[in-house]
């Protein structure tokens, strides 16, 4: 019985498992792969949006997305190497470096020369979420940056109701509906303009440490398909016409529906002069890991101004990150810093 046993043919042997698992491996590796370059097609999509600068809003919807879509990649890229995937890690490499160059305008910006011994001033910028009434965490999130002034849009109004309990320390305020508010440590004088699409900022004269220091909130309409394509453009144009009417240094926060090297990103400092802050990590939407969201709620300023340092805040119940920038003034040309 025995012999029978070991004499028959190899369509009578037991399957090894070891066996079935190495044939089926190249299998696995070849869906690995197509799956891979797949979604590293995608990516380049994204990256050719960027790299494209198309003034196109179904196309700028894409390019908003660069940063998400390079930490993913460079992630990706370690694993396939491992697993030996030639092709696909080839592939990734490429699609990382066409992701670089399209994020860079939005990482590498230009931060000014700050003055040496200038005042530094602590500006905090939140989307709160017109339905979050969660007052004690944007109470805590003010409380732990400890701001000098701060911005913040969507305000519920339940919100704007416990003003007093959440800007402690920050007694000079202005708001607009619907639910744009401006609070100073510092004396602040409330600014009216006349400009079109008026709910979509307020504006403030501040006596800072920096000087005479004007200072925006902003929350400019969601790009399309929610509102209308020409919406976002109209509202950088009446931006544009606000500014024409101030003097001296500015800071422009709040929410932009835009990363700074996307279509109005970019209309805005082409038409404003205004520079923007690094966009890194992301603030929105706050359920993603910041390196995985993206940097549509943004501060802007005049050329006269240097960001020293900027971060993000605790969160504050909102689907947006708050901002904690520290700003202060930039050296002149020719001045030694």
């Amino acid at each position: 019985m025995t012999k029978q046993l070991f004499d028959r043919g190899p369509e009578h042997q037991p399957i090894l498992w070891s066996t079935r698992r190495h044939e089926d491996w190249p299998v696995a590796r070849k869906i690995i792969s197509a799956l891979t370059i797949c979604l590293m097609a995608v990516a380049l999509l994204i990256s050719g949006t960027a790299l494209g600068r198309f003034d196109f809003a179904w196309s700028d919807l894409l390019a908003q997305f660069t940063a998400p879509a390079l930490i993913l990649t460079a992630i990706l890229a370690p694993i396939l190497l491992l697993l030996r995937l030639k092709t696909a890690f080839g592939v990734a490499v490429v699609t990382a470096a066409a992701l670089s160059a399209a994020v860079w305008p939005q990482w590498m910006v230009d931060r000014g020369r700050p003055l040496v011994g200038a005042p530094v001033i602590t500006l905090y910028s939140a989307n709160l979420h017109l339905e979050n009434a969660n007052v004690s965490k944007i109470r805590s999130s003010i409380a732990q940056a400890k701001p000098d002034i701060v911005v913040v849009v969507e305000a519920s109004p339940t919100v704007l109701q416990e003003l007093d309990s959440i800007l402690v320390n920050l007694p000079n305020r202005m708001t607009i509906d619907p639910g744009i508010a401006i609070a100073s440590r510092y004396p602040l004088i409330p600014a009216s303009h006349n400009v079109r699409y008026a709910k979509l900022y307020a504006l403030a004269h501040i006596d800072s440490p920096l000087g005479p220091l004007n200072v925006v909130g902003v929350h400019l309409m969601r790009p399309w398909p929610y509102q209308a394509q020409e919406q976002q453009i109209r509202g950088v144009a009446a931006l544009e016409v606000l500014l024409s009417q101030v003097t001296g240094p500015a800071l422009v926060a709040g929410d932009f529906n835009s990363v700074s090297s996307g279509r109005i990103g970019r209309l805005i400092q082409r038409q404003t002069g205004l520079k923007p802050n690094p966009g890194w990590p992301g603030t929105w939407p706050a359920l993603a890991p910041p390196p995985f969201a993206i940097t549509i709620d943004q501060v802007y300023r005049t050329p006269d101004l240097a960001v020293l340092k900027r971060g993000l805040g605790r969160d504050t119940g909102s689907d947006h990150r708050p901002v904690v920038t520290k700003i202060t003034e930039s050296a002149k040309p020719g001045v030694p810093d």
